[in-house]
């Protein structure tokens, strides 16, 4: 009985490190599939994919994007659709703009997909109270702070953004189809659009075959950063 104590000690504390330190990985977490605009009568289509830096630094593995790694909506297939725009968002700092004394933060200009900080650590700068995350809309987040509670113009963070002026490659056939667009891209202070060339002019050109997403972060001030990188196709 002894030795099979002792062994599964020794065996919880092998796995111990691969539940403290996050693993750097870029996934796609949401495909919307075709979205037609009344107005115009356009279709467009959002794939999403979520980065996350490695608690140590170093790299972030690239991410194949095709038929198989966006398989979210397995009807849409992805070749044949065009790259219009790509929106990169490594800012997720904001301030309350909603009552005084209120249990659930409101930033009313946030743009966050539904539920997409559930189980993300969000921190009162003006308290340094945290909580974790239950729920969250485009503009409102859930959980219980350690501490008091939201006033009016505090600010708050949630987990940690990427180091700034990070670089983003979107490659096709090894070509990189933003032509340096992406580099210094991936900012901790703001939303970047960004948007494919071809010989130095904007163009929206098909997927013809893989995608190959590259992001590239400072070795050093990682923090299991985290952030998104939204393709809008057509």
């Amino acid at each position: 009985m002894k030795r099979l104590i002792i062994g599964l000690c020794f065996l919880a504390f092998l796995l111990l490190p691969l539940s403290v330190f996050a693993a750097a990985s870029m996934t796609v977490t949401n495909d919307t599939g075709p979205i037609k605009n009344q107005q115009t009568g356009s279709v467009i289509r959002v794939i999403t994919i979520t980065f996350v830096g490695a608690a140590s630094g170093g790299a972030i593995p690239d991410l194949t994007l095709n038929d198989t790694t966006t398989g979210i909506n397995r009807y849409y297939p992805l070749k044949n659709w065009s790259i219009f725009q790509v929106i990169i968002d490594g800012d997720h700092a904001g301030t309350h703009d909603g009552s005084a004394d209120a249990d659930t933060l409101t930033d009313t200009d946030a743009g966050f997909d539904v539920n997409q900080w559930v189980g993300y650590t969000i921190t009162n700068a003006a308290t340094a109270a945290t909580a974790t995350i239950t729920a969250n809309t485009a503009s409102t987040v859930t959980g219980t702070l350690s501490a008091d509670d939201w006033d009016v113009d505090d600010t708050f963070t949630i987990a940690a953004e990427p180091t700034e002026d990070s670089d983003l490659y979107i490659y096709q056939g090894g070509r990189d189809m933003l032509e340096g667009k992406g580099v210094d891209a991936v900012d901790n202070s703001t939303e970047n659009t960004v948007y494919c060339m071809i010989d130095g002019a904007a163009a929206t050109p098909p997927i013809i075959s893989d995608l190959v997403i590259t992001l590239t972060q400072a070795a050093t001030a990682t923090n299991d950063a985290i952030g998104t990188i939204k393709l809008i196709l057509y």
